[in-house]
């Protein structure tokens, strides 16, 4: 009896083997025998797509700040959801960062309403679940009067 009962568990093993094999290594993709196979990304890091540039205080950035998920390859990873929070790594207070948090769509985030509110230089630092942490290069927010 006992091996019956390993023999299920072990076709349930051996079928998530050679399910995982033909998504990730063999499959073909829906190009109707065109040869193409699917992937199987798995998310490693995250990376500023589009990095912060200078800004006056109390102003949403523009352009509007992206970062991706990416595989060890360097390839962004679409099918995956997951949430970005951007923090400053030089600073012990984040009562001056607003609009931090994002959810990737297509494998982006993007942060429209991303404002800092005191002058200063600074650098932001990208967090998600699961995947290596990315640093955004420096940037400097001025007030409105420094602005001309």
């Amino acid at each position: 009896m006992g091996h019956r009962g390993g023999g299920r568990g072990g076709g349930l093993l051996r079928g998530l083997v050679l399910g995982a094999w033909a998504l990730g290594l063999g499959a073909c993709g829906s190009g109707g025998g065109s040869g193409e196979t699917d992937q199987l990304q798995v998310a490693h890091s995250l990376r500023f797509a589009v990095e912060p540039s200078d800004a006056l205080s109390g102003a949403p950035i523009e352009p509007v700040v992206t970062v991706e998920v990416v595989d060890a390859a360097g390839e962004r990873v679409r099918d995956l959801s997951v949430p970005v929070e951007l923090t400053l790594p030089l600073r012990t207070s984040g009562e001056n960062l607003r609009g931090a948090v994002a959810y990737t769509q297509d494998g982006r985030a993007t942060f429209p309403n991303l404002t800092l509110m005191h002058v200063g230089a600074y650098q932001l630092e990208a967090h998600g679940t699961g995947v290596l942490a990315a640093r955004s290069r420096s940037f400097t927010v001025r007030g409105v009067e420094g602005a001309r």
